[in-house]
């Protein structure tokens, strides 16, 4: 076999548990390194959130058990969106966001957590150019200036 097997399946075809049963299944006879589940908040389609809620632990948990790095990516269009609950047993939590500035998209790159290594808590900028993915410095956001204050007897 090759080193890249992807399987593209929409778990409300089968509904959670049987899609759960695959997943694990794929896992265990092509055992990957890395196992990639893009979007997590597809899950969130083929059930109710208790459900999907239930069922991540237990994917996380196989995923953790046969020494897999997960990458998990999940569509979120603004802040009001349902919590799957999972952010306490990821060891590593990144926020990408999408920003407007004039006629660009600014992606924002912010490491919330990572459990057991030190990272930075600066906000960065990603790029996705012909060279790959590039993260920089994010230039500082402007702030109002504060006036100075006139003192007493000092005309206006």
């Amino acid at each position: 076999g090759g080193s890249l097997r992807c399987h593209a399946a929409r778990p409300s075809f089968q509904g959670l548990e049987p899609h759960l049963a695959s997943m694990i299944k794929d896992v265990d006879d092509f055992k990957p390194d890395v196992a990639i589940v893009d979007p997590l908040s597809a899950l969130l389609s083929s059930g109710a959130l208790h459900q999907t809620q239930g069922m991540l632990p237990r994917l996380i948990d196989h995923l953790k058990t046969v020494g897999l790095t997960a990458l998990f990516t999940t569509l979120q269009v603004n802040d009001d969106q349902t919590d799957l609950s999972v952010s306490s047993i990821m060891d590593t939590w990144i926020l990408v966001r999408n920003t407007s500035k004039g006629d660009d998209v600014v992606r924002r790159l912010q490491v919330v957590k990572s459990r057991g290594m030190s990272h930075s808590s600066q906000l960065r900028v990603m790029e996705i150019d012909k060279e790959g993915v590039q993260v920089k410095r994010a230039p500082p956001v402007p702030t109002a200036r504060k006036r100075p204050q006139k003192r007493k007897g000092q005309p206006r």
